[in-house]
């Protein structure tokens, strides 16, 4: 019988700026710039401040990430959205419509699109489309429009207008002493100030033993030490993706015309990092950034590891490049760092504080188009709908989630498609 799992709400509020550098090597003298990572940051160092916190170990899960304004949620946009392009005479009359990309029929195969270039295998079936969503956020109920209503509409957040940053400058110690010559720039995020509003990171976890209902502390947030406030308390918190929007999708989907087989789309709310074996990743060099290792584009995939009752066939993806993203040691010590723990988890460093390898990170928005082929019974459709409704896409092949998955990393929602 499964354990009884706690809900629980982690609010963490910067106190001194935020630096979410990609963990390249980084040395003062040497490379003397830090690189930051893409604006909302992803949720590894947050998972990893609450950790300790919660004493939890493996049984740790996050569920949802998300920057806050006081109680409403901001996330990446899916990139397949972007708004109409008018006509010079119609600037001034109205506001354009939110449009959707959607995989043409006579294009074979997966279409890639990233946003720097151009929009191969996608097209609008309804209007010139214009200006994509690109580094932008959505409310959650700007997420619920574009997901349930033909036509949204409404202003995203573009992500340079949700923080500030300082440029800050360093040296290298030899000791207590600087090191002569040796000096490195950073850039330091700051959320707005608003006296008004209440601006902070939320992350939704999951726990089998809640230590208590409420911990409050001063945390260290990445290899940085930046530090930050963090509550946390039981609660339960989908940022608006409720039970509702997920029957609204279900019958959606389970009410097209010509189905099965059912086209379904999978949105990614936060990053992934799909090749984080270092063990494959050095048997199979070519092993993709921007797919899980499950989902292939050359027919239905029958090696799922988490269902029996369906097939999935990828029809298109759109995707933004990957990026690299490093990570560093907590220091936390549990069983997984035994002999018998998989091998993206074995420690692979050499202390509290030290950095770990680089791994190919899909940011958040990505959407992959799928052809549902039910295998037997009815409850093909409710079975997908209950493995990624606000679930993880990185999955062993036994179904369990892996290490980064268990940290928040994609996490997805579920839309339906047409043909272009």
């Amino acid at each position: 019988m499964d354990k009884a799992r706690h809900q629980m709400v982690a609010d963490f509020e910067p106190v001194c700026g935020l630096s979410f550098r990609d963990a390249r090597p980084f040395q003062a003298g040497e490379s003397v710039v830090a690189r930051n990572v893409g604006f909302p940051p992803p949720p590894s160092a947050f998972w990893t401040a609450a950790r300790p916190l919660l004493k939890a170990g493996r049984k740790l899960e996050a569920r949802l990430f998300a920057l806050m304004k006081d109680e409403i949620a901001w996330l990446p946009a899916p990139l397949d959205l972007g708004t109409e392009l008018l006509e010079d005479n119609e600037v001034e009359q109205r506001e354009p419509r939110w449009l959707r990309l959607a995989p043409r029929r006579e294009d074979s195969g997966v279409a890639l699109k990233d946003l720097t270039g151009s929009s191969y295998g996608f097209a609008c079936p309804i209007a010139p489309f214009g200006k994509p969503f690109e580094r932008c956020l959505l409310t959650a109920e700007q997420w619920r429009n574009y997901l349930s209503d033909p036509s949204p509409a409404g202003s995203p957040l573009r992500t340079d207008e949700s923080f500030r940053a300082e440029l800050r400058v360093g040296t290298a110690l030899d000791g207590r002493k600087a090191r002569q010559g040796c000096l490195y720039s950073e850039q330091v995020l700051f959320l707005p100030r608003d006296p008004r509003a209440r601006w902070r990171f939320r992350m939704a976890l999951e726990v089998e033993q809640a230590p208590c209902a409420h911990i409050e502390a001063i945390v260290r947030l990445g290899g940085e030490a930046r530090l930050a406030h963090l509550q946390i308390r039981k609660a339960s918190w989908d940022a608006g993706f409720d039970q509702s929007l997920k029957e609204e999708m279900l019958k959606r989907v389970q009410n097209q015309k010509g189905g099965p087989p059912y086209r379904v789309k999978l949105c990614l709310l936060t990053p992934a990092v799909y090749s984080a074996n270092l063990r494959l990743l050095k048997l199979k060099r070519l092993t993709p950034a921007w797919r899980p290792y499950w989902l292939r584009g050359d027919g239905l995939n029958h090696d799922l590891p988490f269902a029996n009752s369906y097939q999935l066939r990828l029809v298109a993806a759109i995707t933004a490049k990957a990026f690299p993203l490093g990570a560093w040691d907590s220091g936390y010590i549990g069983k997984a760092r035994g002999e018998d723990a998989h091998p993206d988890e074995r420690k692979a460093t050499q202390g509290p504080g030290a950095p770990k390898p680089l791994y190919r990170c899909l940011p958040a928005g990505s959407v992959y188009f799928l052809e549902l082929q039910p295998k037997e019974g009815d409850a093909a459709v409710e079975n997908f709908f209950e493995q990624f409704w606000l679930k993880t896409l990185l999955v062993r092949k036994s179904g369990q989630p892996t290490f980064f998955g268990r940290m928040g990393f994609g996490i997805t929602v579920i839309g339906d498609w047409n043909y272009a």
